[in-house]
């Protein structure tokens, strides 16, 4: 398997796009390959599309709402990723599967900025939240835009041991790896440091997300192959 610097150097055009609906996205899925592109010079954009305002809070809210709550862990967690301009947007959480207003402003957007790299989530989402699927195929179809035509796409892809923990419909679509990012301890610091300021956010897989990601120190991706028809499935999904 190549390594994924190997692409990064390549690429002239050093602006990278991160876009995910939810505020944690960037920190669980791509925050090594962040931190990577920085160091090769990259301008970093992350774009987040809702604040979270559906989840649930596990922690003392001290008086804020979600909504804050997840502003305030996404900036502090952009912080320590390095990211360049963090944009944070406010259309309706776990309903972005309508496309209300959301598609055309994140298409002019992404035309405006011209990034040599877009990362986001890939077909299954990951987890099977509506959300995370419609953002990827939307970002599919940007994909073959003609003034988006020499932006490499990439779909962060889970580890194998992960695969097991998702949705049983969606886990024979997931496409495979062609690229992998080792993380030094440095770069896995960070980017546990960047999950754990999702403190509001806990759940049933998080100690085994953050033990996986010590013992690992990896990410993987799959670079997007634009006129190819990947399968997906809206599946039932509890928000």
């Amino acid at each position: 398997m190549r390594k994924i610097e190997e692409l990064l150097v390549k690429v002239k055009n050093k602006k990278m796009l991160i876009i995910f609906p939810h505020p944690d996205d960037e920190s669980y899925n791509c925050a090594g390959i962040i931190m990577t592109a920085k160091e090769l010079g990259y301008d970093v954009t992350l774009i987040t599309l809702t604040q979270g305002g559906a989840g649930k809070i596990s922690i003392n809210p001290k008086g804020k709402s979600l909504k804050e709550l997840r502003i305030d862990e996404l900036k502090k967690a952009a912080e320590i990723l390095g990211i360049d301009n963090l944009v944070i947007k406010d259309y309706d959480d776990a309903k972005l599967k309508k496309r209300n207003g959301w598609s055309k402003w994140l298409e002019k957007e992404t035309v405006r900025i011209n990034p040599g790299i877009v990362v986001t989530y890939d077909h299954t989402g990951l987890t099977g939240h509506p959300d995370h699927i419609s953002i990827s195929l939307f970002i599919k179809e940007l994909a073959k835009l003609s003034k988006l035509k020499k932006t490499v796409f990439l779909w962060p892809i889970p580890s194998t041991k992960v695969i097991g923990f998702m949705p049983e419909k969606i886990r024979d679509i997931v496409p495979k790896a062609d690229r992998v990012l080792g993380m030094p301890a440095s770069v896995t610091y960070k980017k546990l440091r960047a999950v754990l300021a999702h403190k509001s956010q806990k759940n049933n897989i998080r100690k085994y997300l953050i033990i996986l990601m010590l013992f690992e120190r990896k990410e993987w991706y799959h670079k997007v192959v634009i006129n190819k028809d990947y399968p997906y499935k809206f599946i039932d999904f509890e928000i």
